[in-house]
């Protein structure tokens, strides 16, 4: 995991076992009699996680592979502590998802259209705010000839993953009602991307202030 938190786009993934030790903490209550069926369960889980990662292996789908360090958490889990371990603490122990980078695959899919969607929101942010831009693909020109490239680490990926995973904390810690959650589960995405088109608009906004400030110093030393 370390390796892949080196990435720009995953670089959040170390909070997010911290969080879920705090939350475990919070949560944590006396553990009760460890049931048949629980052992039971808590057997199976491990072995299907040892089974889907040995078939994942096979196939080198290292993502996915990784993903089952969770289901496998979840059985010991409850060989430890039961089904009265297992109710508290198994939302937590999912969130533990987040972690981990996307799949490869994910990953391809939401790229282009991500970078695609930052550009064209940025570009239009730009103009309304009277500067001159336009877009080329996913590079957006400005008056005076600079570039503004949107590459993958300005898609809004890594926003995306963080405000996803921030919405289900919320949902987790908040006690609010259903419908509550279902508004901060599906704010989550559009959240992310106004976010990363504003980060990209600031950047936009403040070259041009810079040349501003250049134009304005050669006019004053002239």
């Amino acid at each position: 995991l370390p390796s892949f938190w080196d990435n720009p786009q995953y670089q959040h993934g170390w909070i997010v076992p911290v969080f879920t030790v705090l939350l475990l903490f919070w949560w944590r209550k006396p553990v009760g009699p460890v049931t048949t069926s629980a052992r039971a369960a808590g057997v199976g889980l491990l072995l299907l996680s040892f089974v889907m990662r040995l078939w994942f292996a096979s196939f080198r789908i290292v993502t996915l592979d990784m993903y089952t360090f969770v289901p496998a958490l979840m059985g010991v889990f409850l060989l430890a502590g039961g089904w009265s371990m297992f109710r508290w603490s198994w939302a937590p122990l999912a969130s533990l998802i987040f972690m981990y980078p996307l799949p490869d695959e994910a990953t391809r899919y939401l790229l282009g259209p991500l970078q695609t969607v930052a550009t064209i929101v940025s570009t239009y942010s730009l103009q309304t705010l009277g500067l001159d831009a336009y877009r080329d693909g996913n590079r957006i020109i400005l008056g005076d000839g600079q570039v503004l490239g949107v590459v993958d680490a300005c898609s809004g990926l890594k926003m995306l993953t963080i405000f996803v995973w921030l919405a289900v904390m919320l949902m987790l810690v908040g006690g609010l009602e259903w419908w509550e959650n279902l508004v901060i589960a599906a704010s989550a995405i559009p959240i992310a991307l106004v976010c990363n088109a504003f980060r990209i608009t600031t950047v936009g906004v403040m070259y041009n202030f810079n040349d501003s400030l250049k134009g304005l110093s050669t006019s004053l030393a002239g």
